[in-house]
């Protein structure tokens, strides 16, 4: 599981102070597992946002707001696998230097 928390920042600058947009601060809770099925193939699962918290944009205080956007949670799966490379079947062999 992962927490974050993202302060509140200034997002673009108006003509004075007052008409500044900012995105307001929010918290949020990931998760995600992972299984190996083989030592080359695993899968796993993550969900974002399980709070489901919404991202709010406001004009210089957040009691100004502009936009208030529901984030839903997002679930996301997916196989992942990686190739060993093979090893030669034959040993590679340095050609031998001519004789001068």
């Amino acid at each position: 599981m992962a927490y974050s928390f993202n302060s509140a920042y200034l997002d673009s600058v108006g003509a004075n102070p007052d008409e500044d947009t900012y995105v307001d601060s929010r918290n949020t809770l990931d998760t995600k597992i992972t299984y190996r099925l083989t030592p080359h193939i695993s899968v796993f699962g993550e969900f974002t946002n399980i709070t489901e918290q919404p991202l709010r944009n406001y004009f210089g205080i957040p009691s100004r707001p502009t936009a208030t956007r529901s984030i839903r949670g997002t679930p996301t799966s997916a196989l992942t696998g990686a190739s060993k490379l093979q090893e030669p079947t034959m040993p590679c062999r340095r050609r031998p230097s001519p004789v001068r």
